[in-house]
C-alpha cells in the first residue's frame, strides 16, 4: 500500500513538472521567434522536451514518450542546422507543446495512455 501512495505522489510530481517544462518550451520558442540564432534558448527547449520524454518513460506513458521523442528529433535537427527555425517551425513546436499538454491532462484525469480527451 505504501508503494502505491509513493507512486501516486511521484505521478503528481511528474504532472506538475511536465506542465512547468511545457511552459519553459513555450518561453524558449517565443525567445527563438525574436532571435532564431539564440542557441541557448534552443538547447533549453530541447532539454525540457528530453526531460518530459524521460519522465513519461519512467511511468510507462508510451504515447507521450513517442510523441515527445519526435519533437525532440525535430529540435535536434534544428540544433544540428539541418532545419532552420522560422515562423513555421515556431508554429509547429508550439502546436506540439499544446498536444503534449492535452496528453498530460488526459493521463492525469485517468484516461488511458494515448487516448486524447476529445476521443
Amino acid at each position: 500500500m505504501a508503494l502505491d501512495l509513493n507512486l501516486d505522489a511521484a505521478r503528481g510530481i511528474f504532472f506538475t513538472e511536465a506542465r512547468q517544462l511545457l511552459s519553459d518550451v513555450e518561453t524558449h520558442v517565443l525567445h527563438l521567434e525574436r532571435d532564431p540564432t539564440e542557441s541557448e534558448a534552443l538547447n533549453a527547449a530541447f532539454r525540457a522536451a528530453h526531460t518530459i520524454k524521460g519522465s513519461a518513460g519512467v511511468f510507462g506513458y508510451a504515447a507521450v514518450t513517442h510523441f515527445v521523442h519526435d519533437l525532440e528529433t525535430v529540435l535536434d535537427r534544428v540544433r544540428n542546422c539541418e532545419l532552420g527555425f522560422d515562423g513555421n517551425m515556431s508554429t509547429l513546436v508550439l502546436a506540439c507543446r499544446d498536444h503534449i499538454a492535452v496528453m498530460i491532462d488526459g493521463l492525469e484525469n485517468g484516461q488511458p495512455d494515448g487516448q486524447l480527451a476529445s476521443e
